[in-house]
Protein backbone atom coordinates (compact mmCIF):
# COMPACT_ATOMS: atom_id res chain seq x y z
CA UNK A 1 0.00 0.00 0.00
CA UNK A 2 2.99 2.29 1.18
CA UNK A 3 4.63 1.60 -2.56
CA UNK A 4 0.99 2.14 -3.94
CA UNK A 5 0.63 5.74 -2.54
CA UNK A 6 4.94 6.53 -2.92
CA UNK A 7 3.97 5.72 -6.86
CA UNK A 8 0.42 8.35 -7.19
CA UNK A 9 2.63 10.93 -5.02
CA UNK A 10 5.30 10.75 -7.48
CA UNK A 11 2.82 11.41 -10.91
CA UNK A 12 0.69 13.82 -8.79
CA UNK A 13 4.33 15.67 -8.87
CA UNK A 14 5.17 15.17 -12.35
CA UNK A 15 7.92 13.07 -11.32
CA UNK A 16 9.16 9.79 -12.81
CA UNK A 17 10.39 6.84 -10.07
CA UNK A 18 13.01 5.05 -12.82
CA UNK A 19 13.70 7.97 -15.54
CA UNK A 20 16.94 9.52 -15.54
CA UNK A 21 15.16 13.22 -15.96
CA UNK A 22 13.50 14.98 -12.85
CA UNK A 23 11.41 18.27 -13.15
CA UNK A 24 9.68 19.49 -9.91
CA UNK A 25 7.48 23.00 -9.65
CA UNK A 26 9.08 25.89 -7.90
CA UNK A 27 7.87 26.45 -4.11
CA UNK A 28 6.08 29.53 -5.66
CA UNK A 29 5.05 28.43 -9.23
CA UNK A 30 3.14 29.52 -11.53
CA UNK A 31 3.63 32.78 -11.31
CA UNK A 32 0.66 35.32 -12.90
CA UNK A 33 1.31 37.11 -15.92
CA UNK A 34 -0.98 38.43 -18.58
CA UNK A 35 -3.84 37.34 -20.62
CA UNK A 36 -3.19 34.38 -23.05
CA UNK A 37 0.78 34.18 -22.58
CA UNK A 38 1.70 32.48 -25.75
CA UNK A 39 5.85 33.66 -25.59
CA UNK A 40 8.42 33.21 -23.26
CA UNK A 41 11.66 33.93 -23.12
CA UNK A 42 14.70 34.22 -20.39
CA UNK A 43 17.78 36.71 -19.76
CA UNK A 44 19.41 38.28 -17.50
CA UNK A 45 17.77 41.81 -17.55
CA UNK A 46 19.17 43.71 -14.59
CA UNK A 47 22.46 42.57 -14.80
CA UNK A 48 22.58 40.76 -11.35
CA UNK A 49 23.29 37.48 -12.68
CA UNK A 50 20.00 35.99 -12.17
CA UNK A 51 17.81 34.28 -14.49
CA UNK A 52 14.86 36.43 -15.28
CA UNK A 53 11.86 36.00 -17.43
CA UNK A 54 9.65 38.36 -20.12
CA UNK A 55 6.05 36.56 -21.54
CA UNK A 56 4.64 38.45 -24.53
CA UNK A 57 0.44 38.11 -23.58
CA UNK A 58 -1.54 37.86 -26.71
CA UNK A 59 -4.98 39.54 -25.38
CA UNK A 60 -3.89 41.96 -22.88
CA UNK A 61 -1.59 43.29 -25.65
CA UNK A 62 1.42 43.62 -22.85
CA UNK A 63 4.77 41.66 -22.21
CA UNK A 64 5.10 40.75 -18.32
CA UNK A 65 8.49 40.80 -17.00
CA UNK A 66 9.40 38.82 -14.31
CA UNK A 67 13.08 39.45 -12.30
CA UNK A 68 14.52 36.42 -10.60
CA UNK A 69 15.51 35.91 -7.75
CA UNK A 70 18.03 33.33 -7.82
CA UNK A 71 16.31 30.84 -6.23
CA UNK A 72 13.63 29.45 -8.59
CA UNK A 73 11.04 32.19 -7.28
CA UNK A 74 10.43 35.66 -9.42
CA UNK A 75 9.10 38.95 -8.42
CA UNK A 76 5.61 40.36 -9.05
CA UNK A 77 4.93 40.79 -13.23
CA UNK A 78 5.82 44.13 -14.30
CA UNK A 79 3.46 44.88 -17.80
CA UNK A 80 4.17 46.93 -20.35
CA UNK A 81 2.34 47.95 -23.51
CA UNK A 82 3.56 46.65 -27.08
CA UNK A 83 0.69 45.95 -29.43
CA UNK A 84 -1.99 44.35 -30.35
CA UNK A 85 -2.07 40.66 -29.78
CA UNK A 86 1.68 40.27 -28.98
CA UNK A 87 2.42 36.11 -30.02
CA UNK A 88 6.02 35.99 -29.41
CA UNK A 89 8.56 37.77 -28.18
CA UNK A 90 12.54 37.31 -28.51
CA UNK A 91 15.92 38.90 -26.26
CA UNK A 92 18.40 40.75 -28.39
CA UNK A 93 21.03 43.87 -28.36
CA UNK A 94 19.25 46.41 -30.70
CA UNK A 95 21.36 49.07 -30.47
CA UNK A 96 24.79 47.81 -29.18
CA UNK A 97 24.69 49.26 -25.48
CA UNK A 98 25.44 46.18 -24.19
CA UNK A 99 22.29 45.80 -22.23
CA UNK A 100 19.09 43.41 -23.48
CA UNK A 101 16.56 44.85 -25.59
CA UNK A 102 13.06 43.12 -26.46
CA UNK A 103 11.26 42.26 -29.51
CA UNK A 104 7.51 40.98 -30.20
CA UNK A 105 5.92 39.89 -33.26
CA UNK A 106 2.51 41.45 -33.11
CA UNK A 107 -0.31 39.32 -35.21
CA UNK A 108 -3.12 41.59 -34.72
CA UNK A 109 -1.76 44.91 -35.88
CA UNK A 110 1.10 43.32 -38.28
CA UNK A 111 3.87 45.15 -36.62
CA UNK A 112 7.12 44.15 -34.68
CA UNK A 113 7.43 46.19 -31.46
CA UNK A 114 11.13 46.88 -29.87
CA UNK A 115 11.56 47.95 -26.56
CA UNK A 116 15.18 48.98 -25.51
CA UNK A 117 16.50 48.12 -22.03
CA UNK A 118 18.31 50.43 -19.48
CA UNK A 119 20.40 47.55 -17.82
CA UNK A 120 18.00 47.52 -14.82
CA UNK A 121 14.99 45.51 -15.52
CA UNK A 122 13.27 48.74 -16.94
CA UNK A 123 12.23 48.93 -20.20
CA UNK A 124 11.81 52.07 -22.99
CA UNK A 125 7.68 52.59 -24.15
CA UNK A 126 7.97 50.10 -27.23
CA UNK A 127 8.59 51.57 -30.90
CA UNK A 128 6.03 49.47 -33.69
CA UNK A 129 7.69 48.90 -37.16
CA UNK A 130 5.00 47.32 -39.74
CA UNK A 131 5.59 44.35 -41.59
CA UNK A 132 3.76 41.54 -42.99
CA UNK A 133 0.10 40.03 -42.47
CA UNK A 134 -0.43 38.56 -38.73
CA UNK A 135 3.22 37.91 -37.51
CA UNK A 136 2.79 34.73 -35.15
CA UNK A 137 7.10 34.81 -34.56
CA UNK A 138 10.71 36.41 -35.47
CA UNK A 139 14.12 35.48 -35.07
CA UNK A 140 17.63 38.21 -34.54
CA UNK A 141 20.91 37.85 -36.14
CA UNK A 142 23.31 39.74 -38.31
CA UNK A 143 22.38 39.03 -41.30
CA UNK A 144 24.27 41.16 -43.78
CA UNK A 145 28.09 41.28 -41.11
CA UNK A 146 27.37 45.25 -40.36
CA UNK A 147 27.74 43.80 -36.27
CA UNK A 148 24.24 45.74 -35.80
CA UNK A 149 21.22 42.90 -35.07
CA UNK A 150 18.57 42.51 -37.55
CA UNK A 151 15.15 40.70 -37.56
CA UNK A 152 13.38 37.96 -39.76
CA UNK A 153 9.59 37.61 -39.79
CA UNK A 154 7.65 34.75 -40.25
CA UNK A 155 3.90 36.18 -41.82
CA UNK A 156 1.37 33.79 -43.08
CA UNK A 157 -1.38 36.01 -44.16
CA UNK A 158 1.27 36.58 -47.32
CA UNK A 159 3.63 33.46 -47.38
CA UNK A 160 6.77 35.79 -46.98
CA UNK A 161 9.65 36.60 -44.50
CA UNK A 162 10.07 39.95 -43.73
CA UNK A 163 14.07 40.98 -43.28
CA UNK A 164 14.13 44.26 -41.03
CA UNK A 165 18.06 45.49 -41.28
CA UNK A 166 19.54 46.94 -38.17
CA UNK A 167 20.63 50.57 -37.90
CA UNK A 168 22.02 49.67 -35.10
CA UNK A 169 20.34 52.43 -32.84
CA UNK A 170 17.03 50.50 -32.30
CA UNK A 171 15.80 51.00 -35.72
CA UNK A 172 15.58 49.10 -38.75
CA UNK A 173 15.90 49.85 -42.89
CA UNK A 174 13.27 49.37 -45.00
CA UNK A 175 11.41 45.77 -44.43
CA UNK A 176 12.32 43.59 -47.47
CA UNK A 177 10.64 40.58 -48.25
CA UNK A 178 11.41 36.76 -49.27
CA UNK A 179 7.94 35.54 -51.35
CA UNK A 180 6.58 31.90 -51.75
CA UNK A 181 8.67 30.71 -48.83
CA UNK A 182 6.01 28.03 -47.59
CA UNK A 183 2.08 27.67 -46.52
CA UNK A 184 1.08 29.69 -43.74
CA UNK A 185 4.65 30.19 -41.87
CA UNK A 186 4.75 30.10 -38.50
CA UNK A 187 7.91 29.75 -36.36
CA UNK A 188 11.07 30.60 -37.86
CA UNK A 189 14.60 30.66 -36.06
CA UNK A 190 18.27 31.66 -37.55
CA UNK A 191 21.72 29.68 -37.45
CA UNK A 192 24.94 29.13 -39.23
CA UNK A 193 23.85 25.80 -41.33
CA UNK A 194 26.58 25.36 -43.73
CA UNK A 195 29.35 26.63 -41.48
CA UNK A 196 30.17 29.46 -43.84
CA UNK A 197 29.77 31.98 -41.12
CA UNK A 198 26.67 34.07 -42.29
CA UNK A 199 23.58 33.59 -40.72
CA UNK A 200 20.94 31.34 -42.25
CA UNK A 201 16.90 31.44 -41.76
CA UNK A 202 14.77 28.00 -40.54
CA UNK A 203 10.67 27.99 -40.49
CA UNK A 204 8.41 25.54 -39.97
CA UNK A 205 5.25 26.27 -42.45
CA UNK A 206 1.46 24.96 -40.56
CA UNK A 207 -0.38 24.47 -43.60
CA UNK A 208 2.51 22.35 -46.33
CA UNK A 209 3.88 20.57 -43.00
CA UNK A 210 7.43 21.12 -44.14
CA UNK A 211 10.34 23.15 -43.37
CA UNK A 212 11.98 26.22 -45.09
CA UNK A 213 15.58 26.97 -45.22
CA UNK A 214 16.95 29.86 -46.18
CA UNK A 215 20.75 30.33 -46.67
CA UNK A 216 21.87 33.61 -46.01
CA UNK A 217 24.56 35.31 -48.60
CA UNK A 218 25.84 37.45 -45.41
CA UNK A 219 24.19 40.02 -47.17
CA UNK A 220 21.26 40.71 -46.08
CA UNK A 221 19.72 38.53 -48.78
CA UNK A 222 19.23 34.62 -48.92
CA UNK A 223 19.05 31.81 -51.19
CA UNK A 224 16.02 30.51 -52.96
CA UNK A 225 14.46 28.36 -50.27
CA UNK A 226 14.37 24.61 -50.20
CA UNK A 227 11.61 22.73 -48.28
CA UNK A 228 11.62 19.73 -45.96
CA UNK A 229 8.52 17.53 -45.02
CA UNK A 230 8.02 16.78 -40.74
CA UNK A 231 5.12 16.28 -39.24
CA UNK A 232 1.82 17.56 -39.46
CA UNK A 233 0.86 21.09 -38.63
CA UNK A 234 4.50 22.04 -37.36
CA UNK A 235 4.34 24.58 -34.75
CA UNK A 236 7.95 25.11 -33.57
CA UNK A 237 11.04 24.52 -34.60
CA UNK A 238 14.55 24.33 -32.61
CA UNK A 239 18.51 23.39 -33.66
CA UNK A 240 20.74 20.95 -31.99
CA UNK A 241 23.35 18.22 -32.52
CA UNK A 242 21.23 15.35 -32.03
CA UNK A 243 23.86 12.74 -33.30
CA UNK A 244 27.05 14.80 -31.65
CA UNK A 245 28.89 15.05 -35.44
CA UNK A 246 29.69 18.68 -35.16
CA UNK A 247 26.06 19.34 -37.48
CA UNK A 248 23.38 21.47 -37.07
CA UNK A 249 20.05 19.22 -36.79
CA UNK A 250 16.26 20.40 -36.32
CA UNK A 251 13.74 19.41 -34.52
CA UNK A 252 10.35 20.15 -35.03
CA UNK A 253 6.83 20.27 -32.76
CA UNK A 254 4.20 18.93 -35.06
CA UNK A 255 0.59 20.04 -33.27
CA UNK A 256 -1.34 17.63 -36.01
CA UNK A 257 0.53 14.45 -35.85
CA UNK A 258 1.29 14.79 -31.39
CA UNK A 259 5.04 14.14 -32.31
CA UNK A 260 8.37 15.95 -32.96
CA UNK A 261 10.33 14.81 -36.02
CA UNK A 262 14.02 15.23 -36.18
CA UNK A 263 15.77 16.71 -39.42
CA UNK A 264 19.48 15.70 -39.03
CA UNK A 265 22.02 18.11 -41.05
CA UNK A 266 24.42 17.42 -43.43
CA UNK A 267 26.58 20.60 -42.67
CA UNK A 268 26.07 22.41 -46.06
CA UNK A 269 22.52 23.66 -45.12
CA UNK A 270 20.93 20.82 -46.49
CA UNK A 271 18.84 17.94 -44.32
CA UNK A 272 18.65 14.29 -44.61
CA UNK A 273 15.73 12.72 -45.72
CA UNK A 274 13.05 11.60 -44.50
CA UNK A 275 12.67 13.13 -41.05
CA UNK A 276 12.27 10.81 -37.97
CA UNK A 277 9.49 11.41 -35.53
CA UNK A 278 9.00 10.21 -31.89
CA UNK A 279 5.81 10.72 -30.17
CA UNK A 280 4.91 13.13 -27.60
CA UNK A 281 1.87 14.10 -25.74
CA UNK A 282 -1.64 16.12 -27.45
CA UNK A 283 -1.03 19.23 -29.77
CA UNK A 284 2.51 20.06 -29.04
CA UNK A 285 3.45 23.70 -29.31
CA UNK A 286 7.02 25.03 -28.57
CA UNK A 287 10.10 23.05 -28.09
CA UNK A 288 13.29 23.89 -26.64
CA UNK A 289 16.63 22.34 -26.64
CA UNK A 290 19.19 21.66 -23.67
CA UNK A 291 21.31 18.58 -21.72
CA UNK A 292 18.45 18.11 -18.83
CA UNK A 293 20.84 15.21 -17.26
CA UNK A 294 24.15 16.31 -17.60
CA UNK A 295 25.38 13.73 -19.72
CA UNK A 296 26.16 15.41 -22.77
CA UNK A 297 24.07 14.91 -25.46
CA UNK A 298 21.16 17.24 -26.23
CA UNK A 299 17.99 16.87 -25.19
CA UNK A 300 14.15 18.27 -25.99
CA UNK A 301 11.39 19.43 -23.91
CA UNK A 302 8.14 20.14 -25.36
CA UNK A 303 4.91 21.58 -24.17
CA UNK A 304 1.87 19.64 -24.60
CA UNK A 305 -1.19 22.39 -24.83
CA UNK A 306 -4.29 19.33 -24.88
CA UNK A 307 -2.59 17.72 -21.71
CA UNK A 308 -1.60 20.69 -20.21
CA UNK A 309 2.19 19.13 -19.26
CA UNK A 310 5.81 19.06 -21.16
CA UNK A 311 7.27 15.91 -22.91
CA UNK A 312 10.86 15.68 -21.80
CA UNK A 313 13.31 13.34 -24.24
CA UNK A 314 16.50 12.66 -23.39
CA UNK A 315 18.76 12.41 -26.21
CA UNK A 316 21.02 9.31 -26.89
CA UNK A 317 23.40 11.17 -29.01
CA UNK A 318 23.07 9.28 -32.04
CA UNK A 319 20.10 11.54 -33.49
CA UNK A 320 17.63 9.49 -31.04
CA UNK A 321 15.55 9.95 -27.86
CA UNK A 322 14.30 7.86 -24.90
CA UNK A 323 10.15 7.81 -24.39
CA UNK A 324 8.93 11.27 -23.38
CA UNK A 325 9.06 11.66 -19.59
CA UNK A 326 5.72 13.98 -19.03
CA UNK A 327 5.51 16.97 -16.23
CA UNK A 328 2.47 18.97 -15.33
CA UNK A 329 2.63 22.37 -15.90
CA UNK A 330 -0.26 25.06 -16.28
CA UNK A 331 -3.27 25.16 -18.61
CA UNK A 332 -2.73 25.23 -22.18
CA UNK A 333 0.70 25.45 -22.50
CA UNK A 334 2.08 27.47 -25.34
CA UNK A 335 5.65 28.50 -25.25
CA UNK A 336 8.89 27.07 -23.30
CA UNK A 337 11.94 28.54 -22.77
CA UNK A 338 15.17 27.36 -20.37
CA UNK A 339 17.44 28.58 -17.97
CA UNK A 340 19.21 27.88 -14.68
CA UNK A 341 17.04 29.89 -12.20
CA UNK A 342 17.95 28.59 -9.06
CA UNK A 343 21.62 29.17 -9.47
CA UNK A 344 22.47 25.28 -9.24
CA UNK A 345 24.24 24.45 -12.62
CA UNK A 346 20.91 22.46 -14.44
CA UNK A 347 18.69 23.59 -17.39
CA UNK A 348 15.34 24.43 -15.96
CA UNK A 349 12.32 24.97 -17.91
CA UNK A 350 9.14 27.94 -17.67
CA UNK A 351 6.34 27.44 -19.90
CA UNK A 352 3.41 30.39 -20.36
CA UNK A 353 -0.06 28.73 -19.72
CA UNK A 354 -2.34 30.58 -22.19
CA UNK A 355 -5.59 29.30 -20.55
CA UNK A 356 -4.43 30.06 -17.12
CA UNK A 357 -2.93 33.50 -17.61
CA UNK A 358 0.30 32.33 -16.09
CA UNK A 359 3.42 31.33 -15.93
CA UNK A 360 4.99 27.77 -14.65
CA UNK A 361 8.66 26.97 -13.20
CA UNK A 362 9.75 23.72 -13.24
CA UNK A 363 12.98 23.10 -11.34
CA UNK A 364 15.22 20.88 -12.42
CA UNK A 365 16.44 18.00 -9.62
CA UNK A 366 18.90 16.25 -10.87
CA UNK A 367 21.70 14.39 -9.13
CA UNK A 368 23.85 12.61 -9.77
CA UNK A 369 21.42 10.50 -12.24
CA UNK A 370 18.89 10.17 -9.67
CA UNK A 371 15.80 12.29 -9.76
CA UNK A 372 15.51 14.20 -6.40
CA UNK A 373 12.91 16.72 -5.31
CA UNK A 374 14.10 20.90 -4.65
CA UNK A 375 13.60 20.75 -0.99
CA UNK A 376 16.76 19.00 0.25
CA UNK A 377 17.80 22.06 1.78
CA UNK A 378 14.89 21.27 4.51
CA UNK A 379 16.45 17.91 5.76
CA UNK A 380 19.84 17.45 7.63
CA UNK A 381 21.55 14.34 7.46
CA UNK A 382 24.26 12.99 9.53
CA UNK A 383 26.94 11.31 9.64
CA UNK A 384 26.68 11.43 5.49
CA UNK A 385 28.51 9.29 3.78
CA UNK A 386 27.58 7.02 6.77
CA UNK A 387 29.26 3.63 7.61
CA UNK A 388 26.59 1.97 9.65
CA UNK A 389 23.54 4.44 11.26
CA UNK A 390 22.33 8.35 9.82
CA UNK A 391 19.98 10.45 12.11
CA UNK A 392 17.91 12.31 9.65
CA UNK A 393 16.31 16.34 11.29
CA UNK A 394 13.22 17.42 10.52
CA UNK A 395 13.13 20.23 12.71
CA UNK A 396 12.72 22.70 9.21
CA UNK A 397 9.43 20.84 7.75
CA UNK A 398 6.56 21.48 9.00
CA UNK A 399 4.50 18.32 8.34
CA UNK A 400 2.30 16.65 10.64
CA UNK A 401 1.61 12.93 8.81
CA UNK A 402 5.54 12.19 7.60
CA UNK A 403 6.97 9.08 6.76
CA UNK A 404 10.25 8.51 4.96
CA UNK A 405 11.16 6.12 2.07
CA UNK A 406 14.77 5.49 1.12
CA UNK A 407 15.65 4.31 -2.61
CA UNK A 408 18.90 2.80 -4.23
CA UNK A 409 20.30 3.94 -7.45
CA UNK A 410 18.05 2.16 -9.32
CA UNK A 411 15.14 3.63 -7.39
CA UNK A 412 13.86 0.30 -5.79
CA UNK A 413 12.43 1.32 -2.23
CA UNK A 414 14.81 -0.49 -0.02
CA UNK A 415 13.10 1.20 3.43
CA UNK A 416 10.00 2.57 4.29
CA UNK A 417 9.42 4.13 7.90
CA UNK A 418 6.61 6.27 10.00
CA UNK A 419 8.47 9.47 11.45
CA UNK A 420 7.66 10.00 14.94
CA UNK A 421 8.81 13.58 15.95
CA UNK A 422 11.32 15.59 14.42
CA UNK A 423 14.43 12.88 14.60
CA UNK A 424 14.85 9.37 13.44
CA UNK A 425 17.51 7.34 13.46
CA UNK A 426 18.08 4.74 10.62
CA UNK A 427 20.37 1.11 10.53
CA UNK A 428 22.85 1.15 7.29
CA UNK A 429 24.60 -1.71 8.68
CA UNK A 430 23.41 -4.45 6.07
CA UNK A 431 23.09 -2.25 3.13
CA UNK A 432 25.54 -1.81 0.57
CA UNK A 433 27.66 0.86 -0.29
CA UNK A 434 26.86 3.62 -2.70
CA UNK A 435 24.13 6.52 -3.21
CA UNK A 436 20.69 6.18 -1.45
CA UNK A 437 17.93 8.98 -2.10
CA UNK A 438 16.14 9.61 0.72
CA UNK A 439 12.27 10.61 -0.16
CA UNK A 440 10.15 12.21 3.09
CA UNK A 441 6.24 12.67 2.88
CA UNK A 442 3.17 14.30 3.92
CA UNK A 443 0.38 11.98 4.02
CA UNK A 444 0.09 11.02 0.07
CA UNK A 445 2.67 14.03 -1.08
CA UNK A 446 6.23 14.09 -1.37
CA UNK A 447 7.59 17.33 -0.09
CA UNK A 448 11.28 16.74 0.43
CA UNK A 449 14.29 14.71 -0.65
CA UNK A 450 18.19 14.40 -0.16
CA UNK A 451 21.43 12.06 -1.28
CA UNK A 452 22.73 10.04 1.28
CA UNK A 453 25.97 8.30 0.92
CA UNK A 454 26.46 4.80 2.39
CA UNK A 455 30.69 3.93 2.75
Amino acid sequence: MKKHLFTIAMLALGLSVNAQVCFAPSGTSPFTVGTWPFSVKSADFNADGKADLVVANAISDNISVLMGNGAGGFANAVNIYVGDQPHFVITTDFNADGKIDLATANTGDNSVSVLLGNGTGSFASAVSFPVGTQPPSLASADFNLDGNADLAVASPGTNHVAIMLGTGTGSFAPVTYINNTGTQPHCIISADFNGDGRADLAMTNDFSNDVTILKGYGNGSFTSPTNYSVGATPYSVVTGDFNIDGKLDLATANYGSNTISILRGNGTGGFITPATSFSVGANPTSLTCADFNGDGKDDLAVTNQANNNVSVLLGNGIGSFSAAVNFTVGNGPQGITHADFNADGKHDLATANFNNTNASVLLNCMIMGIATFVNEQNVSIYPNPASNFITIDLNQITAYDKKIELLNSIGQVVLEEEVNGNLMTVNLTDRPAGLYVLKIFDGKSLIAMKKVMKQ
